[in-house]
């Protein structure tokens, strides 16, 4: 190993990124993360650059102190969340270009190798069940079956932080969550990252140093950029939400928001009444009287099974909303 590590560039909650030499960067684990992740980040971040992402370029995997490390290109440029932070007054800018890296991402095709958007969350819903509340295990049955032609190349964690500004466009990091799925369930990650809907200061501690006001106005040039392009329903999004929502409290973050994110969700979807509108308005207070309250006291042990989220109904929903 001729190149030994610089001082630290960035922190995310898997690793920590160093300088390596003038030109590179390093990826170094921290304590506790498995050691196969930074080579799957890494075999991952080739495959999507290879199929036309705006990735860094992987240049090789090493060893240090016993522990595997990944090898990029340098982007100079600060990410998309400082630049927002510095210059709050171009949040729908952001917003807008945010949506359109996305939107350039969703088209593609992608690559065979990249697991199924169903797999992964399958695996993290059965987490969360299993740390937060076994409720939440219900959530599963929301999961569309992957039987679909919209295998879209899905990043998994796309958010201003994850963007970085360089000198020849904006250039797309962090690419361990990426799949082959539904361009909605990515939209939906994205939105929730943006604006959490329950706003706490643990909701949005991964985007910190700008205000609720500012985070509105990301949010909302985001979205509505977003719907211009796609034709999602607004109970398919609502849907993806909760799926989304109970991924990512598999995650080791604040479970409260998120929790009163999914149980509003679930009095606005129908338990076992169908509705072919996709109007969210159509929906609300069906199942009020049956849907489980996530406190985040713990897992609850006598859930009715009439307390679960009819997954059939609610996946004809989606399938209503993308024939109109």
């Amino acid at each position: 190993m001729a190149q030994s590590l610089g001082k630290p560039i960035a922190l995310g909650s898997r690793s920590v990124v160093h300088a390596w030499g003038p030109n590179a960067v390093a990826k170094v684990p921290i304590a506790g993360v498995p050691d196969g992740w930074i080579r799957f980040e890494a075999v991952y971040t080739d495959a999507v650059r290879s199929c036309g992402a705006p990735a860094p370029k992987m240049l090789g995997i090493e060893v240090l102190n016993g522990r595997e490390i990944s090898i990029y290109e340098r982007v100079d440029g600060p990410s998309m969340w400082d630049s927002l932070v510095a210059e709050p007054a171009r949040a729908r800018t952001f917003g807008r270009e945010l949506a359109g890296l996305q939107i350039e991402l969703l088209s593609l095709t992608a690559p065979v190798i990249v697991p199924l958007q169903r797999t992964r969350l399958l695996c993290k819903i059965r987490e969360a069940a299993r740390s937060v509340d076994r409720r939440l295990a219900s959530v599963a049955g929301l999961v569309p079956t992957g039987r679909s032609n919209r295998l879209a190349l899905c990043h998994g964690d796309l958010h201003p932080k994850n963007v970085i500004l360089g000198a020849n466009g904006p250039i797309v990091v962090d690419w361990f969550d990426v799949s082959r799925g539904d361009a909605c369930g990515d939209v939906a990650r994205t939105s929730l990252l943006l604006n959490p809907g329950h706003y706490d200061d643990d909701s949005t501690k991964h985007l910190p140093g700008a205000s609720r006001l500012v985070l509105d106005e990301l949010h909302d040039a985001y979205f509505e950029t977003i719907r211009n392009h796609f034709d999602f329903g607004s109970t398919e999004l609502q849907i993806w939400r909760t799926i989304e929502a109970t991924a990512r409290l598999s995650e080791g973050v604040e479970p409260g928001p998120l929790l009163a994110e999914i149980s509003g969700s679930y009095r606005l979807m129908p338990t076992r009444t169908y509705v072919a509108s996709s109007s969210s308005s159509n929906v609300a207070g069906v199942a009020a009287k049956t849907s489980p309250s996530f406190s985040g006291q713990g897992s609850s042990t006598d859930a009715p099974a009439s307390s679960a989220i009819s997954a059939p109904a609610a996946q004809s929903q989606i399938l209503m909303s993308r024939s109109k």
